[in-house]
């Protein structure tokens, strides 16, 4: 079996068993590293179950693969999956505007407009200016 489909089929695995999460996948070709992004955060951090199924995972994985890496990341790390090649999410999985968007999304604001129906839009950049 190949690896990427390897990675796939476990990921499905994983949000099978957990329905509130979402994976993404990515391989980082130059540095032969396998990218798996688990989101919310929340649960990537706090659930030992889900935890004790990444590794695993990971020792499946390192059996298999041993020329190649493995890596779970979440939102908050600083490597960034950037476009998904492969991309599940389970059935009770909803992820909301990070906090710093959630009032103004809230507010119709930035779909919306303002008060005045006048839409605040930065062109591809959709942020609130500070006064």
């Amino acid at each position: 079996m190949k690896v990427n489909e390897f990675l796939e089929s476990k990921i499905i695995e994983m949000v099978e068993a957990f329905e509130d999460i979402q994976c993404r996948y990515r391989f980082d070709a130059p540095s032969s590293t396998h990218y798996i992004e688990i989101l919310p955060i929340k649960i990537f951090d706090e659930s030992t179950d889900l935890q004790c199924f990444q590794a695993d995972i990971y020792d499946e994985f390192d059996e298999k693969y041993p020329k190649e890496s493995l890596v779970f990341i979440s939102e908050d790390s600083l490597t960034k999956i950037g476009q998904a090649t492969f991309t599940k999410a389970g059935d009770k999985y909803s992820h909301s505007l990070p906090s710093q968007l959630q009032w103004l999304n809230e507010l119709n604001v930035i779909s919306k407009g303002n008060k005045y129906g006048i839409p605040v839009s930065a062109g591809k950049n959709n942020y609130a200016l500070a006064a």
